[in-house]
This record gives C-alpha cells, structure tokens and sequence, in this order.
C-alpha cells in the first residue's frame, strides 16, 4: 500500500512544460461528474532538493482551478524505472519557462497535435541524446 499525504499544490515544481487541451477537457468532464474525491493521489519525487510532479499535472491543473489548494500525493516508487536525468532536463525547461507552479501551465494548454510536436517530441529526442551519451561513457571506460 502506498503512503499518501497531502501537500500544498503550489509547492510542487512541474516537469512538463505543456498541457494537452483535450486531456484538460476530459479530466475536467471526469471531475464534474465523478468529483473531487475519485481523482486518484499524484506521484512527486525529491529530485535535486526540490519536490517535483512525476506525472499528473493535468489532474493537478484541474484541482488548482477547482480551487483545491492541498492534494493528495504520494512518493515515486524508489524502483520505479524512469531517467530521472530526463526528469532533471524537463525541469530545467520548466524553470527556463518560469514553470515553477502548477498554476504557470495555465497559458500552455495547447492540442493534441501541437503537444505531440513540442512535448512528446521534444523529450523523446533528449532521451536519446541522454542514452547516446551513457552508451558513450560505458564504452569509454
């Protein structure tokens, strides 16, 4: 069983820099009609000393516009297989955006198509360069 507690939402620095507009409409139809309460905790993560959004920040956007200011999460699983060197990129690209809250997404809601071309893409080919660049140094030792 995972351990949840509840952590202000405005604490918690993003690792995405948009948001997918049709993913917003669905979860906010979700909300409506289900509620707050079935929305399952957020994964965060400690990275660099900070505490960091692993994934769900469409389901954090819609609470922080619903005016929730606390919400369940829960730490990422420490054997959970994700490049946190990627994660580190990504909030990087957050922080050179002033990303620094789930409330900065708000003006990057953008379409399925264009998420795809300027997110999906864009961390893919960095975790490329990242995997090249390990396959480099373990050949070089």
């Amino acid at each position: 069983m995972v351990d949840m507690f509840l952590m202000e939402i405005k604490k918690i620095q993003p690792s995405q820099l948009y948001l997918n507009k049709e993913k917003v409409a669905k979860i906010s139809k979700n909300l409506s009609l289900y509620g707050i309460k079935k929305l399952m905790p957020l994964p965060v993560k400690l990275l660099n000393d900070e505490i960091i959004f692993t994934d769900g920040h469409t389901r954090a956007f819609i609470l922080w516009k619903n005016g929730v200011q606390k919400i369940k999460v829960y730490w990422e699983a420490e054997d959970e297989d994700l490049d946190w060197e990627l994660y580190d990129a990504c909030v990087n690209w957050c922080k050179d955006a002033n990303i620094r809250s789930i409330e900065d997404l708000g003006g990057k809601i953008i379409d399925s198509t264009s998420y795809k071309e300027k997110w999906i893409n864009r961390c893919h080919k960095r975790h490329l360069e990242i995997k090249k660049i390990r396959n480099e140094k373990s050949f070089a030792k």
